[in-house]
């Protein structure tokens, strides 16, 4: 896979509150950035750095070589936590490329894709 090529990538979130735990749904949701310009790198380091080891859907094995649309995309598992509210933070990872393209992205991320 081409290192340098571009990506449009988005990354957005999901706050939890106690509150909003209890009606089992999110406080509040929305985008940290949208369609950001982004090489197989800088994905790389995103995917690091912020700790996205999830994937949304299981099994993009089975689409490895693939050339549709990619509608999966990478998770947190462990939050943001704000100590003083009690708001934990999600964040999800959108990489709009092909199903083959995201296998080979979570396959050097090292993320499980089985």
């Amino acid at each position: 896979m081409d290192l340098e090529k571009i990506f449009l990538v988005s990354k957005t979130y999901e706050i939890i509150t106690p509150e909003s735990a209890e009606n089992g749904d999110a406080e509040e949701r929305g985008f940290k950035y949208q369609d950001e310009e982004m090489t197989v790198e800088d994905i790389l380091r995103e995917i690091d750095y912020n700790g996205f080891t999830m994937l949304s859907s299981s099994w993009i094995e089975n689409h490895k070589n693939s050339t549709e649309q990619n509608h999966t995309w990478i998770n947190t598992v462990d939050p943001d936590k704000n100590y003083t509210t009690g708001e934990d933070t999600f964040y999800g990872l959108h990489i709009k490329c092909t199903e083959g393209e995201f296998y080979k992205i979570c396959k050097l991320a090292k993320i499980r894709t089985s």
